[in-house]
């Protein structure tokens, strides 16, 4: 249980730290770095909410509202144990991953998900062979892209068991084809719909 406390403590610490900055980025103690450090703490508490399941529309009005902090770091104290342990590991796993955003082989790319303790999944039938391959921006997953066209994409992703999402709970996949994602019978719809993301036993490559 140490490391969901250990979560809790940090989501109250990320709030904590950012008044603190704010105060003294007010006070002119050493203006330009602080503002840099606070805007990378907002993308922090974003990412954050996004995980912990705030919508774009909640995220925006909480920030306007100042509130934003607090309201992720009472969800954080509200997830459940195995919630937090889930919710901890991706969270560790993301910041590990950060650095690496180049193509490189499938088999360098699964080898830094596994050194997170995340699983990956064989390449799903029917990728071709010529497709490049990197880490995933987000969720520890594995992206498949077109050599010549960045708009043609497949996401195998693990799946977050603590996302308060059910389709994004399990592993899914996400094909992604001239900016609109397709569903499992190849009909486009938007991607953060639920039918956008298709568990991987169900998944069949769309050229």
């Amino acid at each position: 249980m140490n490391s969901a406390k250990e979560l809790v403590s940090a989501c109250k610490n990320l709030q904590l730290a950012q008044e603190t900055l704010v105060l003294e980025t007010a006070a002119g103690i050493g203006i330009p770095a602080k503002v840099s450090e606070i805007v990378e703490m907002g993308k922090k508490t974003v990412n954050l909410g996004e995980e912990l399941g705030f919508t774009a529309q909640e995220i925006g009005q909480l920030q306007k509202a100042g509130k934003l902090e607090t309201a992720v770091s009472n969800a954080c104290e509200h997830l459940t144990p195995s919630g937090k342990k889930s919710f901890e590991l991706f969270d560790k796993a993301q910041e590990f991953l950060k650095p690496y955003k180049e193509f490189m082989p499938e088999s360098q790319a699964r080898e830094l998900i596994h050194q997170t303790g995340i699983k990956t999944f064989p390449r799903r039938k029917g990728i071709p062979e010529n497709f490049k391959i990197r880490v995933s921006d987000r969720g520890a997953g594995m992206e498949y892209v077109h050599p010549t066209n960045n708009h043609l994409r497949i996401r195998v992703m693990p799946g977050k068991p603590h996302s308060p999402f059910p389709h994004q709970q399990k592993p899914y996949v996400i094909q992604m084809k001239e900016g609109k994602a397709l569903d499992k019978f190849g009909n486009p719809v938007a991607k953060n719909a639920p039918e956008a993301h298709i568990p991987l036993d169900e998944f069949i490559y769309r050229n």
